[in-house]
């Protein structure tokens, strides 16, 4: 989902969401990998539901992260979900993935996925990867 993004971002110089302020979490999938094996291999009795999420930020937050990683600088626009929808189908974007994407970050924009927990670092023992060097590391 996110790549799509990145992707788009790229090709036109534009980094566009319509998340507004709304934050999410975010972590590598092989930091899931380890904090789902770290349970798994402890031995402990876990019988509880672990929230595993990153430390909330924009898409704004995002934006800057993608642009230091890259290396390149982006024109970073907050548009509401009609145009925002509109940017990506224009840009090649199919319209169901256009439709899921901006469908996912009204959901952010609404505050559903603003959500703060310490599960990882407890689980993993250590924190994530700071967010510039994870999404160096998702498009390389």
């Amino acid at each position: 989902m996110t790549l799509s993004l990145i992707d788009v971002a790229r090709e036109v110089g534009k980094f566009v969401y319509s998340a507004g302020d709304g934050k999410v979490g975010w972590a590598l999938r092989c930091e899931y990998a380890e904090a789902a094996t770290a349970v798994l291999v402890s031995g402990d009795d876990y019988n509880q539901i672990f929230e595993l999420a990153g430390t909330p930020v924009t898409y704004g937050d995002l934006a800057v992260a993608v642009s230091s990683a890259l290396n390149e600088e982006f024109e970073i626009l907050s548009l509401d979900a009609h145009d925002h929808k509109r940017f990506l189908i224009n840009n090649d974007v199919p319209e169901g993935v256009a439709n899921y994407l901006v469908g996912v970050q009204q959901n952010i924009k609404n505050g559903m996925l603003d959500y703060e927990s310490d599960d990882f670092r407890k689980v993993l023992g250590h924190d994530l990867t700071p967010l510039t060097e994870a999404v160096a590391e998702i498009i390389e």
